[in-house]
């Protein structure tokens, strides 16, 4: 019995893109059903790739489906299909949330690099990067920022000069890390402009940025990571690159995060060991791919991390702002918000340092009411309130209370609340040596204000948040 093409089509559809171009080559008939079959091409750049678009590798729309699939199998060898799906629907995630959130950091990501620089970076390096890695920066290599490329001229001058190639012996430059900050605003803003986010807490400020290949590896040269482990590759950094910096393992495809060590610097595992398949050395890309998801899930928001630069200093925020691991609860219409982020790079050796956000808000006379039992009304509602005090019980692992925290204030601040009104928001830290534990307190309000109160002082509530070393650290 002869098939129709109807059900040849169908056929085709159900095998994969190259069994199906191989039977395009069995005959005639074939060939003409599957090579102008749109649909069928359209299926398998979805299938293969995650994409319901025409784009090729290098940006355009082809103009054809099938065009731009080839040119896909034509620009990236077998040995990246596992991954290049993968990496395209995250860089899809993080283009597409900052293309709302953030332009300023999407304009920043560059185009991909090529095959050939690839190769160059590796014989640089001394070994070669897993495909699960290289796939990242095939399609965007890393960001370009004002701020490195200031700096990078400035280091390599600074460079020369101790090394006497200007200037003499001795070079009569500027000592080592000399004149290495931001030299204007538009340098300044640009710190804050990195991929992977970041935050403030007292003096310590950190905002993490994807590097370009052949920057990672000057950088992997210049802190001897060799004298780590073998084969490592630093992969993100802040904008000083030593106050927290992710290092991937050429080895493993793992990804790690720089602490404080005992003599030194340590590595921390920032992403689960196992690897998504047996040998596919994925760890960095499954890390690439939790942050992106978090990202587009809203998990981040671009808030301002230094209140002495407000206009200039919006960055990608890594407190959570979606449960489980923000916390809220509300008492007489006063809601706290509570999360939380683990900082590896300024935990003392044997401890774990946690910095936390606390965020108040005295919600607007409707929504209080709603809270209220039915017949309630408006004059119950508090119009202002002021926090006066602190209570702080920190738990260990057990569960059990390990300190207690009474104080003023918080941060040596007293929040006034209006109903209403903006949030309050602030910072802090704490550490303990287990990797879990927890938080949890109230806040003393008045009604009113501190210097005319209208009643008598309550208890608001600050639920238990959790400090826990997480899976993926970011």
């Amino acid at each position: 019995m002869e098939l129709t093409p109807q059900c040849l089509a169908h056929v085709f559809s159900q095998l994969p893109a190259r069994d199906a171009a191989r039977a395009a080559c069995v005959q005639r008939l074939w060939r003409d059903l599957v090579q102008p079959d749109e649909r069928l091409w359209k299926h398998f750049m979805e299938e293969d790739l995650g994409m319901v678009t025409k784009a090729s590798p290098d940006g355009t729309e082809a103009s054809t489906y099938r065009s731009a699939y080839c040119a896909w199998r034509k620009a990236y060898g077998p040995e990246y299909w596992p991954f290049l799906p993968r990496a395209i629907r995250a860089w899809g995630q993080i283009k597409g949330w900052l293309e709302v959130n953030y332009p300023a950091i999407r304009a920043s990501i560059q185009d991909g690099t090529s095959e050939e620089e690839i190769r160059s970076v590796e014989g640089l390096l001394g070994f070669s990067l897993p495909p699960a890695i290289k796939v990242i920066y095939r399609l965007h290599n890393g960001q370009a920022l004002l701020f490195d490329a200031s700096r990078d001229r400035r280091h390599a001058a600074a460079k020369a000069a101790r090394a006497g190639v200007s200037g003499g012996p001795g070079g009569g430059g500027p000592p080592p890390g000399a004149g290495l900050g931001p030299e204007s605003e538009e340098e300044l803003g640009s710190i804050f402009h990195g991929l992977f986010g970041g935050y403030s807490v007292y003096s310590h400020l950190v905002v993490s940025r994807l590097m370009p290949l052949r920057r990672a590896a000057m950088w992997t040269q210049e802190l001897e990571l060799h004298k780590l482990r073998p084969q490592l590759l630093a992969f993100a950094c802040s904008f000083r690159v030593r106050d927290k910096m992710f290092v991937a393992d050429a080895a493993t495809g793992g990804l790690a995060v720089a602490r404080r060590g005992g003599r030194g610097m340590a590595l921390q595992p920032a992403a689960p060991a196992a690897d998504s398949e047996p040998g596919a050395c994925d760890g960095v890309l499954r890390w690439f791919e939790e942050y992106a998801r978090r990202l587009e899930a809203g998990y981040y928001e671009v808030a301002v991390l230094d209140e002495d630069y407000p206009q200039g200093s919006r960055a990608i925020s890594l407190f959570p702002l979606r449960q489980p691991e923000m916390k809220e609860e509300v008492t007489r219409g006063v809601r706290v918000r509570a999360s939380m982020v683990y900082a590896p790079e300024e935990s003392p050796a044997g401890k774990h340092l946690f910095a936390y956000t606390i965020r108040f808000a005295l919600q607007d006379t409707q929504s209080q009411l709603a809270a209220l039992p039915p017949g309630s009304s408006a004059a119950q509602c508090l119009a202002r309130c002021q926090l006066s005090t602190r209570h702080w019980r920190i738990r260990d692992e057990r569960g059990e209370v390990a300190d207690e925290v009474h104080g003023e204030g918080v941060i040596g601040k007293y929040p006034l609340l209006e109903a209403g009104g903006p949030e309050f928001a602030y910072c802090s830290c704490t550490h303990q040596a287990a990797p879990q534990g927890s938080m949890e307190g109230e806040f003393r309000f008045v009604e009113g204000s501190l210097e005319r109160q209208l009643g008598a002082g309550f208890d608001v509530a600050c639920p238990r948040f959790h400090l826990e070393v997480p899976p993926f650290i970011f």
